[in-house]
Parts: structure tokens; sequence; C-alpha cells
């Protein structure tokens, strides 16, 4: 549940990329138990991905819905991204992304990857090249 950091270059430009918790809000329950730390990693999560510079919002592409909580997380700094492209099940469009860029991709078998660095380095050059500033992504 913790927030995993790892500092890149991507563009010519110091990148931290920040991994966080998958979103799942509904199956919170504050009894003190499991959901409870469930509960502070969404919000660390959630808390990240609203200050981060650029957001890669991931997708499971084999689901009839994406997300609504990801979705809602959704701005014009955002790229979504759908896996499981290899999958016989992946879903080929949703509407709810269309206005956004969004790069589909397997991890099993690296199809898209060069899309997504592409795309992402892409946005950082557009949203950083008139500052030095280190631009952090969720």
């Amino acid at each position: 549940r913790d927030v995993i950091e790892a500092h890149l270059d991507i563009a010519g430009f110091p990148v931290i990329l920040a991994d966080t918790a998958g979103l799942r809000p509904d199956d919170i329950t504050d009894d003190g138990g499991h959901g409870t730390i469930e509960a502070q990693g969404i919000k660390r999560a959630i808390e990240r991905a609203k200050n981060a510079d650029i957001r890669l919002i991931v997708f499971d592409g084999t689901l009839r819905e994406l997300d609504a909580h990801a979705l809602s997380l959704m701005n014009e700094n955002s790229i979504a991204v759908l896996t499981k492209t290899d999958d016989a099940t992946f879903q080929k469009s949703f509407k709810q992304i269309e206005k956004f860029p969004f790069v589909c991709l397997s991890t099993k078998t690296g199809e898209g990857l060069d899309t997504l660095l592409s795309a992402l380095s892409a946005m950082v050059r557009d949203k950083f090249s008139a500052s030095r500033e280190t631009p952090t992504l969720t």
C-alpha cells in the first residue's frame, strides 16, 4: 500500500514516477482491521494522483466497464493505459476515455510499451519544455 517511486529521465527531463495502490474505495471498511490499511493506501494513491503533473491511469482492458473511481481521476494531463491486449476478451474501445490520449498494451508480450513511452515523452516535453521543473507522474 506504500507509494513506490523511481527517478527516471524521460525525454531529457528528470521525472519521478510514483506507483500507487489500486483504487477500490467501495471495498473499504474503517473497522480497525484490514480495511483501515487498505483505506490508507487508497487515500495516499488518490492524493498523489491529484497532485501529479501527469497521470497514467491503468485500466483492465478485459472488463466491460472501466473503473469509475479511476475514471474520475482522468483529466487533460492523463494518459489512459488499457492492459491485457493479449487476452481474447480485450475490449477495443471505451467511450469514457475517447477524449483522452490512451494506449493499449500487454505486460505479458510488451506490445504497446513503445507507444506508451512515446506518448509519455511527448506529454512531458509539451508540459515542461518551457521550464526545467521536475515533473511528477503517478
